[in-house]
């Protein structure tokens, strides 16, 4: 008996997770390297008091500020594309790109990385991701810190675990057991 076309799985909304960092790298196995990752996709830039708000004319240089978006669950081929809105501007931040559907328990990766990133204000910012029919819509900011404010942050304590050496009748044993 034929199986019926399961409509659940052809509408299903695709999955998109966002992840933000300092520096992102499409490794050759298809793994992303992350450096300098924002967990809460917050930039912080520790700037000294002297320094003025960015502003068109007088922006603020960020050395590389990238960008993952990782795509799950895709039933069907679709076309990808980015945009980022800054201060009610939308400009293409990637452009749109046809993507098969990926194997079984596969995904896909999208990394875009500004070098140099150009910071005309501080403020919240949109990322427009539509994928096929689908809009998925992700937050970050870019905000300053004093310098005095970032050197002020507890390092974490992490202790290593104690190795216990095996006892040298333990040891002896495991020697002569050939």
């Amino acid at each position: 008996m034929p199986t019926k076309p399961n409509k659940k799985a052809a509408t299903a909304k695709p999955q998109v997770r966002f992840y933000i960092a300092e520096d992102l790298r499409q490794e050759v196995n298809g793994k992303v390297s992350a450096m300098g990752l924002y967990t809460d996709n917050v930039v912080v830039l520790p700037l000294p008091e002297d320094i003025p708000e960015p502003t068109e004319s007088q922006p603020i240089m960020i050395k590389s500020l990238g960008f993952l978006f990782n795509f799950s669950k895709l039933t069907q081929a679709a076309t990808i594309s980015i945009d980022i809105e800054t201060n009610g501007k939308r400009k293409p931040f990637m452009q749109p790109q046809e993507y098969p559907v990926p194997g079984p328990g596969q995904s896909i990766n999208m990394v875009g990385v500004m070098q140099p990133c150009v910071v005309t204000s501080f403020g919240e910012r949109t990322l427009i991701v539509t994928v096929g029919e689908s809009v998925h819509t992700f937050n970050f900011e870019i905000r300053r810190a004093p310098l005095s404010t970032i050197d002020t942050v507890p390092e974490p304590k992490i202790e290593m675990p104690k190795i216990r050496k095996p006892a040298l009748s333990a040891r002896k044993k495991s020697t002569n057991a050939t």
